[in-house]
């Protein structure tokens, strides 16, 4: 009777004390419910920029100009008719960072992000007056070469783009090789590998050139805007899907004076077949090598990043023109073409 006595005395001595634990408790449930119902309100604040990129000119839309705010993982590229949507987290990104609007033929353009606070924004690029004129390239008995490689027993699929922010979109992710090469070619094929899960119906991609300094991609180094689509396999509506070929001679591609160039392939839009389901992964696959190296990058103004024991597949076919096998006539149009013998 005395032990049940003092065990009620010690419950009510402790009392207020459990009263006061239980009412903590209560508040700190009422926060993580209030964080779980409202994650975006208090992890991210995600602000949508739109707008349209117009030629200075003719005041016409230009398509497919990426756009990306300087060296961070945010950007986009706009529409076949010039139309964007930029998606960017304001507690990361500052109203003075600068959005970058880049486009094959017209000059750089850099802006403030604050500048672009309007509902429909339009932001105009001006032509560059340097890569207006044509020329036709005539190549006799030329001698083919390829560079790279587009097929491999073992392949594996890079576990990239995992950095995206999730207020951003799939475009302008690109993938890059780099590849030795004659110091004179004549580019006539790409042939690269490409995979996807069932929900795809459609990519849309550039290829990009750079020059490599430090071992790295560095300055594009083309003045064409190489736009090509890919669809997926009537069958192989997963996985893998066979080596597609993209005819480069309509382009005029000459490159002189370098050892080795750095190939990109920049993913410009994407069409899904359920737009309401889970975002598809896309990549271009590499095969194991402990001496090749690939390179990734999430958006035009992002880092490149390095990917070790890694050769893309994909591949050039070139011309190697010679002293006296070629023949170059310069024209006043942008009608561009290569005749080759």
């Amino acid at each position: 009777m005395y032990l049940i006595i003092n065990f009620v005395e010690f419950l009510n001595h402790i009392q207020p004390f459990i009263n006061h634990l239980t009412q903590i408790m209560k508040y700190l449930y009422c926060i993580v419910f209030i964080t779980y119902l409202f994650p975006l309100s208090v992890i991210a604040q995600s602000v949508n920029v739109s707008g349209s990129v117009i030629n200075q000119n003719n005041k016409v839309g230009i398509p497919f100009v990426s756009i990306g705010i300087k060296t961070s993982s945010y950007g986009t590229v706009a529409d076949s008719s010039g139309n964007f949507q930029l998606l960017y987290d304001s507690k990361v990104i500052s109203q003075t960072d600068s959005v970058i609007f880049t486009a094959v033929g017209y000059n750089r353009l850099a802006v403030e992000l604050k500048s672009l606070a309007t509902a429909n924004n339009q932001v105009i690029l001006s032509p560059d007056p340097n890569l207006l004129s044509a020329v036709t390239i005539s190549i006799k008995s030329p001698s083919i070469k390829t560079y790279g490689k587009s097929s491999a027993m073992l392949i594996l699929a890079p576990s990239l783009y995992k950095a995206i922010p999730k207020e951003s979109d799939e475009k302008g992710r690109e993938q890059a090789m780099i590849l030795k090469v004659d110091k004179d070619i004549f580019l006539r094929e790409l042939v690269l590998n490409a995979g996807w899960f069932k929900n795809v119906e459609n990519i849309k991609f550039r290829m990009n050139i750079y020059d490599v300094k430090e071992g790295m991609p560095d300055a594009r180094i083309i003045e064409k805007d190489v736009v090509f689509d890919i669809h997926p396999d009537t069958i192989r509506k997963i996985g893998m899907v066979e080596p597609r070929t993209i005819d480069l001679r309509k382009y005029n591609i000459r490159l002189q004076g370098y050892k080795e160039i750095a190939v990109g392939i920049e993913m410009l839009d994407i069409d899904y077949v359920h737009k309401d389901s889970v975002k598809t992964v896309f990549f271009i696959p590499s095969a194991p090598n402990p001496l090749k190296s690939s390179f990734y990058r999430l958006k035009s103004q992002s880092a490149w990043e390095k990917l070790n024991t890694s050769n893309l597949m994909l591949k050039l076919e070139a011309s190697v023109i010679k002293k006296g096998d070629v023949q170059v006539e310069e024209k006043d149009s942008l009608d561009i073409n290569a005749v080759l013998y």
